[in-house]
């Protein structure tokens, strides 16, 4: 299922019918829900790692869509941090081959464009198995064939993230301490979880595993109060220490760290 093949029916006509300046273009193989390929990532796309965004970007990234090889997906939705999931009707199954994971994914493997450094601008990535490409900010010089394959990859990420389900289980804080305070709006925190002693030494960026369920619930509730889904952070009182943190589900397929990424390099510092 992973492997580049020619279509073998159609080279054999050629062979016979086509003239010798023509070729048959060899087309990725199609996705086959397998069951037993659930942990690997067949397909995604993501939006992610802009240098001096929140460092909770740099996990699983703004925008992405996760399909692997039993044709579950992961999604963001919603509040930064959320994480929303599904399986790929059949239906489906057989649009998204056609119009994307059987494309031209060897004319984009190893594409990776980065023209400028700005600071606030994503790498967009999008790759099926191990192949694929990126660009960085406004990806000008990009190929027409990786612009385009991004188009559709974020297409079916909307198209999908409207019938995808909230994520059960635990989740990650990406947490920050703040000086001073209290501030407006913060909550006292009372859960089971001491944030102050889970959070060690780290100051910006430490990670926090929740699985307690009431404190699980009490953050998500926390996050769907939120009044903007933009990069929106929970607002924290722990003593007398404030915290600002964003609520991340854990989702399957993230690494050792917590985080998810491409299969290649996706920017020079690192993601």
């Amino acid at each position: 299922m992973r492997n580049f093949s020619l279509f073998f029916a159609a080279a054999s006509i050629c062979l016979f019918a086509c003239s010798a300046s023509d070729e048959v273009a060899p087309t990725y193989e199609p996705l086959v829900c397998d069951p037993a390929d659930a942990e690997h990532v067949a397909f995604a796309v993501q939006e992610s790692a802009a240098w001096s965004g929140p460092y909770a970007d740099k996990y699983y990234g703004r925008r992405f869509l996760i399909v692997d090889g039993s044709c579950r997906y992961f999604t963001n939705y919603g509040q930064f941090g959320e994480v929303r999931g599904g399986v790929l009707t059949s239906e489906e199954l057989a649009a998204i081959n056609g119009e994307l994971l059987t494309g031209a994914w060897e004319s984009i493997d190893g594409e990776h464009r980065r023209d400028a450094l700005i600071s606030d601008s994503p790498t967009y990535s999008t790759w099926r198995d191990d192949l694929g490409g990126s660009c960085y900010a406004n990806c000008d010089s990009a190929s027409a064939t990786l612009v385009t394959m991004q188009r559709i990859a974020f297409d079916w990420q909307t198209r999908l993230s409207e019938r995808a389900t909230p994520l059960e289980g635990a989740v990650q804080l990406v947490v920050s301490r703040e000086s001073g305070g209290p501030y407006e709006g913060e909550t006292e925190w009372a859960g089971a979880t001491n944030i102050s002693a889970a959070l060690g030494e780290a100051f910006y960026g430490g990670v926090i595993d929740i699985a307690d369920p009431a404190d699980v619930a009490a953050l998500r509730a926390l996050r769907a109060s939120l009044d903007s889904s933009s990069l929106a952070r929970v607002q924290l009182r722990e003593g007398d220490v404030s915290y600002l943190a964003v609520v991340l589900d854990v989702m399957p397929h993230a690494n050792a760290d917590g985080r998810f990424l491409p299969p290649f390099p996706i920017m020079s510092y690192g993601p």
